[in-house]
This record gives structure tokens, C-alpha cells and sequence, in this order.
């Protein structure tokens, strides 16, 4: 298995107020890749029912 990384932004009016990474062995799981990214915006304190964010952007990055 191998690591694959994720990059994401956090979108408010077509601007990236958050972007962070993580790895993962999962990359077809979008429920993992959802879970860890919203883990890590709560980490930051942001939350879309507080209106922090108006959608989530992400991509996978392959090491070939």
C-alpha cells in the first residue's frame, strides 16, 4: 500500500480562506477523505453551519 496525498481548500465567496493536507492509504474512500478533512477543519474552528465556508475543494496527488 502507499501513502497518497490529499490537498484541500476551504472556499468563502470564491476564495480559499483555509487549504491544508493530509496522506492517506484510502484515496478512493471519499467518506475517509471527507471525515479527515472536516476533522481538520474543526481542528482550525471552522464549520459550514457556522457559515465559516461555503464549499470544500480537494485533490488527490499520486506518486508515480
Amino acid at each position: 500500500m502507499q501513502l497518497t496525498k490529499i490537498t484541500f481548500q476551504a472556499i468563502k465567496n470564491n476564495e480559499a480562506i483555509y487549504t491544508g493536507e493530509f496522506t492517506t492509504l484510502h484515496p478512493e474512500n471519499k467518506r475517509k477523505i471527507a471525515n479527515s478533512i472536516n476533522k481538520a477543519l474543526l481542528y482550525k474552528g471552522l464549520t459550514k453551519k457556522a457559515g465559516d465556508f461555503d464549499d470544500i475543494q480537494y485533490e488527490v496527488i499520486t506518486n508515480s
